[in-house]
């Protein structure tokens, strides 16, 4: 997916989501079954609706985030059905709702942060890598915003994925 990025054909948030994505599908196998890989026709429903309580409970997220870790694996997961590596949909019967959350307008303080990350993250790189110029604005608005700290929890501690992906 990165050279999709790279091509300009996909942003950089969504490689950043299904690298996240990945590594929730690898720790929840690790933790319910103790492997690091599995075979798509061993998946089913059940694995699927685990796989949501595991999300909210051990890695604690919110409904809404869950579900969107759930819709990037079911995506995967459809790609494989295109391509016949599964012939049984896991997720037929999954029905997620997502959690209706009342949005609030950013305070001046917010946007005064998120303001001066930008033009640091600007000023700090060349426009001849607009990838990790993208990035790099991502970046500092997520770690201005503190939703940074709340990503690199998910992961377990202080990962910082987006400088993983930028060397791949």
């Amino acid at each position: 997916m990165l050279a999709l990025v790279k091509k300009g054909e996909c942003a950089i948030g969504t490689h950043v989501r299904f690298e996240i994505s990945k590594k929730h599908i690898k720790d929840y196998m690790i933790y319910k079954y103790g492997v690091e890989d599995m075979e798509f026709n061993e998946l089913n429903f059940e694995f699927v609706k685990d796989y949501e309580f595991y999300l909210k409970t051990v890695k604690n997220n919110a409904n809404n985030t869950a579900l969107k870790y759930i819709t990037n694996f079911k995506k995967i997961v459809l790609t494989a059905m295109d391509k016949e590596l599964l012939t049984i949909d896991p997720f037929k019967r999954f029905k997620g709702k997502k959690t209706r959350v009342p949005k609030k307008p950013l305070t001046g303080l917010e946007f005064q942060v998120a303001d001066v990350a930008i033009a640091v993250g600007l000023a700090a790189l060349t426009i001849s890598n607009p990838v990790a110029l993208v990035g790099f604005g991502i970046y500092g608005i997520l770690d201005a915003t503190g939703a940074l700290d709340s990503i690199k929890n998910s992961l377990g501690g202080d990962t910082v994925i987006l400088k993983s992906n930028f060397e791949k």
